[in-house]
């Protein structure tokens, strides 16, 4: 089984290509493309312009091939990694080609010492004459060895389970786009012609835009034709994936205090500005004798404190609780934030048919006040906890169906800086139509 990235993951660091080149070979027959640095700092790519990497084949030795103390060998090492490893790079394994185990240790010591979001996960010493002669030359039992080194670095991967588990959902990915692009042309029975890839791209194109396609520019059509793709997409990697070879999974019971709400931002809201009509988007909006309403029907649950109040003093009970809901509803507008969530369908937006933007009201209410929510309502729309990024803080929101209803927005008038996902927007529009469509009991008592 293949866990070695196939999506061009791997660098090779060997200021002498000629040395490199026996490593390229292997990688090539086995099919995993890589990256080449000669070590050199003009070499090196921009700041900013880094492709995520998975492996890296590293010559500790960039100077020459005489040898040299740590102090002297280091600094080029450092600049190389500290060039090519971006600081949101998710993980890699490090191979180094080394003379000597202390050699190897003091530098990989180092590295994780001086840049500690950079280190890799995991490191292996290749000790570079058990595989070439003090002239270059490859030894007699080189293929051997070579062999055992792909084998040690697969079984490193293996060792890391859910890195391991990452970099074959990646390769899913790089596979099932491949064969994205040959379904959509296999209508021209896989035979490329700039025409016919010109059709297939503008039908594509106009099967998610509809009539207006021909009115969008070039920008746009591309972009709708993505889209299309996407679709496509979406159903070949759910194909691979049904065919992972590796069935190891390392369920985590681990708390990790704060991941899970900022997970769910990631899985709930797109990092990408939206348009006011795109469904999904969050249209921050001031209307404070609507938002009023929805928070006094929706925050009515009564809690412990409020309970033990009550208990103190019978007599008061309407009093007592219109007290404490008030205060506490003030306190929830303090932080609160209140928007539109825009329902329009995906079609319609697309299709530039949107007259009247679909809404529902809404509150983002900080995750404290959750208790408050009263959730036997189906009028109510109850998310998750999440990070909201905005202010820095875990929220919640509630949508009320009740308020429901079509506006004119314009463009120029609206902040749209938050987008739910598609997953979680049908949800609520699922959950949206039960509300409208529910059908009561009719019955005489």
């Amino acid at each position: 089984m293949n866990i070695l990235p196939i999506n061009g993951r791997v660098a090779i660091i060997d200021d002498k290509i000629e040395q490199a080149h026996p490593l390229m070979q292997e990688l090539s027959k086995r099919k995993i493309p890589f990256v080449y640095y000669d070590a050199k700092p003009e070499n090196l790519p921009s700041k900013g312009n880094i492709n995520d990497l998975r492996l890296i084949f590293l010559d500790l030795n960039l100077i020459d091939d005489a040898v040299h103390k740590v102090k002297e060998i280091y600094p080029l090492i450092y600049a190389n990694i500290d060039a090519l490893v971006a600081e949101n790079n998710v993980a890699y394994i490090l191979a180094c080609w080394s003379r000597t185990d202390n050699e190897f240790i003091e530098i990989v010591s180092k590295l994780k010492e001086d840049l500690p979001k950079k280190k890799p996960i995991a490191e292996i010493m290749i000790p570079k004459l058990d595989y070439f002669e003090f002239n270059g030359a490859r030894k007699a039992d080189y293929s051997d060895q070579i062999d055992s080194l792909f084998k040690k670095i697969t079984d490193l991967y293996a060792e890391h389970t859910t890195f391991s588990n990452l970099v074959e959902w990646e390769n899913h990915i790089h596979n099932a786009t491949s064969y994205t692009l040959s379904e959509a042309l296999s209508v021209s029975d896989y035979e490329w012609d700039d025409n016919n890839a010109d059709w297939i791209l503008t039908k594509l194109g106009q099967a998610y835009a509809g009539k207006h396609f021909s009115d969008k520019n070039d920008k746009e059509k591309k972009i709708a034709s993505y889209h299309a793709l996407n679709k496509l997409l979406e159903e070949s990697i759910s194909e691979k994936i049904q065919k992972t070879e590796n069935s190891l999974f390392i369920t985590s019971k681990d708390e990790k205090s704060g991941f899970k709400e900022k997970l769910n931002e990631k899985l709930m809201f797109s990092a990408t500005p939206s348009h006011f009509c795109e469904p999904g988007s969050f249209i921050f909006e001031k209307n404070d004798n609507l938002f009023k309403n929805i928070l006094a029907f929706a925050a009515t649950k009564i809690v412990p404190e409020l309970e033990s109040m009550l208990l103190k003093n019978e007599l008061e009970e309407r009093k007592i609780k219109d007290c404490f809901f008030k205060t506490k509803r003030k306190l929830i507008r303090e932080t609160w934030d209140t928007f539109f969530l825009v329902v329009n369908p995906i079609c319609d937006f697309a299709q530039k048919k949107t007259q009247l933007n679909r809404i529902v009201p809404g509150i983002l209410i900080n995750a404290q006040h959750m208790d408050l929510i009263n959730s036997s309502s189906e009028a109510i729309y109850i998310s998750p906890i999440f990070h909201y990024s905005r202010k820095e803080d875990n929220y919640f929101f509630i949508l009320d169906f009740r308020f429901f209803s079509a506006l004119s927005i314009k463009g120029d008038e609206a902040d749209c800086k938050y987008r739910l996902k598609q997953e979680v927007l049908s949800e609520i529009i699922s959950k949206l139509a039960r509300h409208i469509n529910r059908q009561g009991i009719l019955f005489i008592d």
